[in-house]
């Protein structure tokens, strides 16, 4: 499918089950044909996974869907003994707080350290004002960090950088005001 310029997604089980049936599974790697290398010695294509980088390549940001990377994170931040908040699951729980916390993918604990986390790949000025706003929100005390891996000899190496908002304009008033829903049918803006 490489050779003929399709996109190859690799599904993987992400559940057990001992019974018979359907097995959820979930895309855990795209290969494109982009992705493909070729041997000097043996002049073969060899698939690279998107995101992977050849070894003589490790400090390059990985290449993979935002969603796969979040989930990634999230469990790197539990392999690393971490307390965290995923803001995806207080999204669900509470819609209300959807338009105050916008770009916020998670509230980390680390050691002393309180960081707000966006995990992306770079930001954007809508990023960095969100940013702002959440850090006036929150306060001097939260430190507001992006999280983005890169591709290492041993795998991803997840590293934080911190976001400078002396950049980013503030607020017009300082306070954020959710947008007021939208009616079916309702044309004005």
């Amino acid at each position: 499918m490489l050779h003929e310029g399709q996109r190859v997604a690799i599904c993987e089980p992400v559940e057990e089950s001992l019974a018979r049936g359907p097995i959820r599974r979930e895309v855990t790697r795209v290969v494109t044909p982009a992705a493909m290398t070729e041997d000097s010695s043996s002049k073969t294509t060899e698939p690279v996974e998107a995101g992977k980088e050849p070894a003589d390549a490790e400090d390059r940001p990985v290449r993979e869907p935002r969603h796969l990377v979040l989930k990634r994170c999230e469990a790197w931040f539990k392999a690393a003994d971490l307390a965290f908040v995923a803001m995806e699951d207080v999204r669900r729980t509470t819609p209300a707080v959807a338009p105050y916390v916008g770009v916020l993918d998670f509230i980390v604990l680390r050691d002393d350290e309180k960081l707000l986390v966006t995990v992306r790949p770079h930001l954007q000025a809508k990023h960095d004002s969100g940013m702002r706003e959440l850090s006036e929100l929150y306060g001097p005390v939260y430190k507001p960090v992006r999280i983005w891996p890169s591709d290492g000899p041993t795998g991803w190496i997840w590293r934080d950088y911190p976001i400078d908002l002396s950049a980013s304009v503030p607020a017009s008033d300082g306070r954020r005001t959710p947008r007021p829903k939208r009616r079916r049918g309702d044309t004005s803006k």
